[in-house]
């Protein structure tokens, strides 16, 4: 039963840990891909980018220039100062990670986060979110992004 409080502010949603796991999970399972092992993995940047771009949908015009301006390296490296402001300061994304990591649900590898045996948590969640047509613009972002192109130069130093 929600609680409504007239005295303060609601709280964000961008600070909900249910929220930012289903976003997590939604990420994750749309990205990661088969090394040729058997586990799915992805970069870290990378799912950290996805999962920051899909809540917050209109930056992602800012990644799909940026990802277009590599050839020009001086452009390329203003676009990517604007957005980093913010994507460096998304802890909450690194903590939610640890704590996967932590519950063996994710497994880190280098530079990749990949599916630890607990996996099928993520699976799960993804797949109830979508059969509910639950974060339907965060899923709608990051269906766009799958056609940027994000390179390890873009990624390097996140």
């Amino acid at each position: 039963m929600p609680i409504v409080r007239k005295e303060r502010a609601a709280p964000s949603t961008m600070y909900d840990l249910r929220y930012r796991l289903a976003i997590d999970a939604l990420a994750f399972m749309a990205f990661a891909k088969d090394d040729g092992s058997g586990v799915p993995r992805v970069r870290a940047a990378e799912l950290k980018l996805v999962q920051f771009i899909s809540i917050r949908p209109w930056l992602l015009r800012v990644v799909e220039g940026w990802s277009a301006e590599q050839s020009e390296p001086q452009v390329s490296f203003n676009a990517a100062q604007r957005l980093r402001r913010g994507f460096l300061g998304d802890t909450m994304h690194d903590d939610l990670v640890q704590y996967l990591v932590a519950s063996n649900v994710l497994g880190r590898h280098g530079s990749h986060v990949t599916a630890g045996a607990r996996a099928a948590i993520l699976a799960s969640v993804a797949e109830r979110a979508t059969a509910l047509d639950l974060f339907a613009s965060e899923r709608a972002v990051m269906n766009a992004f799958r056609g940027v192109k994000i390179t390890n130069r873009m990624l390097e130093g996140w």
